[in-house]
């Protein structure tokens, strides 16, 4: 699929840079804010601007207030944001949002950890993160991967991922994924109710990923989140049982 919402590595970039200038600015603000003002001559720590530095006042806390404030902010825009809402600044502004395999926001804790690993995809000028984002299925920087979480075009938000990439979903690459239906059976007979392979219970192994859809009938499709595991669908939506 040509057009998968997941190939937005451009937009990624854009939204990087967008992020870092605004943290710097704001970053820069604090440092101003917390800072006093000195001739340029005579000292030499702090930041010079015109004929005026720019440093922490002997014995003041205010380094430690600055770099606070600064962290704080960092995990609000970087972390937070991108966990419960699903974007960044810049990711708003480019139109692209973080998402978990079931194509909500990834939550606080995956957030962290993806944003920990730029320690990783940073290197050699971020050169890493953008290569392995151009070259896995599902453009999933290292951060991502061990995440668990994508980046897609806003408007594919609330899609489960092995819908968005059939290739997470075991499908060949290019190819739209079509829904062969196990046996559907009564809603009790859904995992762990005890039925029986064919007669609408535990369904068989050969079952293919779905997609969900109008018309759709009930049955025992494999997991559209691109999980090793089958998923039930009720005629309109996914539910949350599983074959394991």
């Amino acid at each position: 699929m040509s057009d998968r919402p997941t190939r937005v590595v451009g937009r990624r970039v854009i939204a990087y840079i967008i992020d870092s200038i605004i943290v710097s600015a704001i970053v820069s603000g604090l440092f101003l804010l917390f800072t006093k003002s000195y001739p340029k001559q005579g000292f030499k720590n702090g930041i010079v601007l015109g004929n005026t530095r720019h440093a922490f006042a002997s014995g003041s806390s205010n380094r430690t207030w600055w770099i606070v404030a600064s962290a704080v902010i960092a995990l609000l825009l970087l972390v937070v944001l991108p966990g419960l809402r699903g974007w960044t600044p810049g990711k708003a502004l480019v139109g692209i949002r973080l998402i978990n395999r079931e194509g909500q926001p990834p939550g606080i804790l995956r957030a962290l950890l993806r944003e920990i690993l730029w320690i990783v995809d940073g290197l050699f000028v971020n050169l890493v993160g953008f290569i392995v984002a151009l070259v896995t299925k599902a453009n999933q920087r290292i951060g991502d991967l061990a995440a668990g979480t994508y980046v897609v075009r806003a408007s594919a938000t609330g899609r489960p991922i092995g819908q968005l990439v059939p290739e997470v979903a075991g499908f060949p690459p290019g190819t739209e994924p079509t829904v062969t239906p196990a046996a559907a059976g009564a809603p009790g007979d859904q995992p762990g109710h005890g039925g029986q392979p064919g007669q609408g219970g535990q369904p068989s192994a050969g079952d293919q990923p779905g997609q969900g859809g109008s018309g759709q009938p009930a049955g025992w499709y494999g997991d559209p989140q691109g999980q090793a595991r089958l998923r039930w669908w009720d005629g309109s939506k996914w539910t949350d049982h599983t074959s394991a």
